[in-house]
């Protein structure tokens, strides 16, 4: 029997305006094509919350930290390090096989995730994914598939999920894609790390359901 294709799916939640976000919240699932989950992971990263008190008062969605206090009281979130982030990643790779790293939008995420290990290390190093990680993006998927169709377009255009473009667009965001995939126009994205994972790789999986051709690989070369 064919073992299936695994890839790692992060997801950060950051202080400080791009591009130099650093995370404070990492969200790890590994999974396949079909959207399985074999294992997950809710982290909040104490190099960031507890180490950078101011970036995390005016963080974009600093009216969520309580949240974050009473779940890590209550055992549901994990505090670790960047360090302990970092070498996580490396081992589920090595475990299942994989040198993939996928996210929704992975630009973001792996220039977070670079930017932590910097901000950790104090420059020391900068990079927290490991050598040879190939990088997919589950929003080049869905946009190649679920958003190219008619009634993709339908839904947004009948519920107002359009962009601000001078002449709108179809929102491509994942908690848009979710809601037509679910056909739950109430859903909001909870923006916490592993509650996005979950999400998007329904997305993924979704995408991959079309058989149809799509972009995956966020760059042709290896990190």
């Amino acid at each position: 029997m064919r073992t299936p294709e695994k890839m790692i799916f992060v997801d950060w939640e950051s202080a400080r305006e791009m591009p130099g976000q650093i995370g404070y919240d990492c969200g790890i699932a590994v999974t396949d094509r079909t959207g399985r989950i074999y294992e997950e992971y809710s982290l909040v990263n104490s190099d960031v919350f507890y180490g950078a008190k101011n970036d995390m008062q005016s963080c974009y969605y600093a009216h969520k930290l309580p949240k974050y206090h009473k779940a890590i009281w209550a055992g549901e979130r994990k505090v670790v390090n960047t360090y302990q982030i970092k070498k996580l990643i490396a081992e589920l790779q090595e475990k299942h096989h994989t040198k993939i790293v996928c996210a929704y939008n992975t630009h973001f995420d792996k220039t977070c995730g670079n930017n932590t290990e910097s901000f950790a290390t104090e420059g020391k190093y900068k990079y927290l994914y490991p050598k040879g990680t190939i990088f997919w993006d589950a929003w080049l998927m869905a946009k190649d598939t679920i958003c190219t169709q008619a009634g993709y377009k339908k839904f947004c255009a009948e519920n107002g999920f359009m962009t601000k473009h001078k002449t709108p667009r179809p929102q491509t965001k994942a908690e848009t894609v979710y809601r037509f995939i679910t056909k739950d126009t109430s859903f909001e994205e909870e923006h916490q790390g592993l509650d996005d994972v979950r999400i998007e790789i329904a997305i993924m999986a979704e995408c991959f359901k079309k058989h149809k051709k799509m972009r995956k690989v966020l760059y042709t070369k290896k990190a």
